[in-house]
């Protein structure tokens, strides 16, 4: 009976969303002041040389993965819901590059080197997708989708993809590390890499704004 009064009930039911919300905000805050200020900006290994591997440059991606444990920026964007810019606005503060009006999945994404992924504007991500900035040498390589492009769900993006306007990674898609995919249709995985079904015209001067895109604005008018 001791916890059953309604002043005692109000102070528990106060405590919980507080827990639930406060402190995933300030795990994330902490966690970006962590990554710029102590763990710093990721850097692509220059072409030629071989990747450092000093103890320091393998605890960097370590810790910030320790930082951010999960896919959802320590439960933040499970708080945030559909509001996908306050989310962009959150990935660029870790370094990734984020254009306008990109759709983020809700199953979220976990980027152990932010500052090595490059998102342009109206890009649509699919659930449950990875992508890889280095491979098992530790060679750093940015990934790069450019402006249109589509990321659909359970695709596998290896280091060093380009993934071109009006290119389309459908379902289960695996790409090819230091591939660039012109405007067209992938899915799947055949000898390591995506097949693809057909072939696109986009160009980035076509791509102004998509269905995706109206969507979201007329959602905020």
């Amino acid at each position: 009976e001791y916890i059953a009064t309604p002043e005692r009930m109000g102070y528990l039911f106060g405590f919980i969303i507080l827990h639930r919300t406060v402190c995933p905000c300030l795990a994330l805050a902490y966690a970006i002041v962590v990554k710029r200020c102590i763990i710093g900006a990721f850097r692509p290994t220059p072409q030629g040389e071989e990747p450092n591997v000093s103890s320091w440059q393998l605890f960097r991606p370590w810790l910030l993965a320790r930082l951010i444990p999960d896919a959802h920026l320590c439960g933040v964007s499970k708080l945030l819901g559909r509001h996908y810019e306050a989310i962009s606005a959150l990935y660029r503060l870790l370094g990734v590059k984020v254009g306008r009006y990109v759709y983020w999945p809700g199953s979220g994404f976990n980027f152990s080197e932010p500052d090595l992924v490059e998102v342009g504007d109206y890009v649509v991500f699919g659930s449950r997708s990875l992508i890889f900035t280095s491979d098992s040498h530790h060679r750093r390589q940015v990934v790069t989708l450019e402006a249109g492009s589509n990321v659909s769900d359970r695709c596998v993006v290896l280091p060093g993809t380009r993934v071109k306007t009006g290119a389309v990674l459908g379902s289960g898609a695996l790409t090819k590390e230091g591939k660039t995919y012109e405007p067209g249709t992938y899915v799947g995985n055949r000898g390591n890499e995506c097949v693809q079904l057909k072939k696109g015209s986009a160009t980035a001067s076509e791509v102004k704004e998509t269905s995706y895109a109206r969507a979201f604005s007329r959602r905020r008018e």
